[in-house]
């Protein structure tokens, strides 16, 4: 049977880098959530959240897509008015 180390937060006392010596300590992947030691886990819903952004990062960008081919015809519209011709 293997001994589980158990992990103590000491609070705001504690540097990033003094963390993360401690998670590796542990034998955690630092900078991931995978393969966390002994009850440690992911924070509950990160797997959800994480879809949700990456649906919301691709509506966005459709957005972006979509007013930026408005921009272009409007410019080309506004090229025509400036030399002349119609729109």
């Amino acid at each position: 049977m293997t001994e589980e180390k158990e992990f103590i937060f000491e609070g705001p006392g504690l540097t990033p880098e003094e963390l993360a010596e401690r998670l590796k300590g542990l034998g955690a992947k630092v900078g991931s959530w995978d393969d966390l030691p002994g009850n440690m886990a992911s924070p509950v819903g990160i797997d959800r959240q994480r879809d949700l952004l990456v649906k919301m990062r691709d509506i966005l960008q459709g957005v972006v897509d979509k007013d930026q081919e408005e921009v272009l015809r409007c410019r080309e519209k506004i090229a025509r008015l400036k030399h002349g011709g119609g729109v």
